[in-house]
């Protein structure tokens, strides 16, 4: 008499009983869900940011005054990198300022 719950699964008699296969069924559910999730953190996140407070627009207008006052593509690279992850006006001139005081 065979076992249909199985520790390790041998491939060619696999019944979807096998308990190694289940446990990765389970993990690869739980990192579907955990993308899902992350990219609906990042889509509201967006909308935060770009429709509500214009950050698109404010980051925008703060690298064209960075430019202008000389900063090196190293500051810009750093504006650019804090820059994503802030969204009101007022959080992106603290960046500028952190930058080119």
């Amino acid at each position: 008499m065979r076992s249909t719950t199985r520790a390790f699964c041998n491939g060619a008699e696999h019944q979807g009983a096998c308990v190694a296969c289940g446990a990765l069924a389970d993990n690869a559910r739980q990192l579907e869900h955990a993308r899902k999730a992350k990219k609906q953190r990042e889509e509201l996140f967006s909308i935060i940011r770009n429709n509500v407070f214009q950050g698109d627009k404010e980051q925008r207008a703060a690298e064209q005054r960075l430019r202008q006052r000389g900063t090196t593509a190293e500051q810009l690279q750093t504006f650019e990198q804090k820059a994503a992850q802030v969204s009101t006006p007022k959080q992106m001139s603290q960046v500028e300022h952190e930058i080119m005081p």
